[in-house]
């Protein structure tokens, strides 16, 4: 599915009233409602957006698809992104809050957050497109063939910052009741010539994705 919108900021508000109505109809039918969030810049205007509309925030819990291995006041955590834009700003319980703990060896790190992910499968899981065709943090290098839960990543060379990374994986990608794929700016225009060309880049291995688009990012 292909959505497209004229500017970020009104993808990012449909976007927000796709997580509600998402939210509630999870909330009704089993009680809560899991969702794993995304970095950048156009996600963070979602998540600001979100903050204006009415959500059960106590039935709602929020996890994150991939993390930099950075403390998480780090100007270069996502979780950190998340906490300013939206998670200050509502009320939510702090045991709803399922953050990477950055700040940890990659391999604990890894280990600790198999431990908090839900039983079943996510109910929403918002992803980015970079300009190498990663997803999360699941870059062209990445061992893309293992069906890990959460694995440890290196960013493709040259992709700021160069920290390693922690991010879920393709299994419990694919496996989510929701997947939305917001793409925004020329730049990433590129990489659907390469995926026209069959190339096995990270983002070709999403599968059923609904596709968010702003009119600069935009293919025929």
């Amino acid at each position: 599915m292909k959505k497209v919108f004229a500017t970020p900021t009104d993808l990012a508000f449909a976007a927000a009233q796709s997580f509600q109505a998402l939210a509630l109809e999870a909330i009704t039918a089993r009680g809560r409602f899991d969702v794993a969030l995304a970095g950048g810049s156009t996600p963070k205007i979602i998540y600001q957006t979100l903050t204006t509309f009415e959500l059960p925030w106590q039935q709602i819990h929020i996890f994150w698809g991939d993390e930099r291995c950075v403390p998480p006041t780090d100007a270069r955590s996502n979780y950190l992104m998340v906490q300013q834009a939206l998670l200050e700003k509502i009320l939510i319980p702090p045991a709803n809050v399922h953050r990477m703990q950055g700040e940890l060896e990659p391999a604990m790190a890894v280990q600790a957050y198999q431990q908090q992910l839900p039983i079943k499968q996510f109910d929403l899981i918002h992803l980015g497109l970079g300009t190498d065709g990663h997803t999360a943090s699941l870059f062209p290098a990445s061992p893309l063939e293992i069906s890990d839960s959460v694995l440890s990543t290196f960013p493709t060379p040259n992709l700021e910052p160069q920290v390693p990374r922690i991010s879920l994986g393709f299994s419990v990608i694919n496996a989510a009741r929701v997947k939305q794929i917001f793409v925004t700016g020329e730049n990433k225009r590129p990489i659907f010539e390469r995926l026209g060309n069959n190339e096995d880049l990270p983002i070709a291995r999403v599968i059923n994705a609904e596709w968010w688009f702003d009119q600069a990012a935009a293919i025929d």
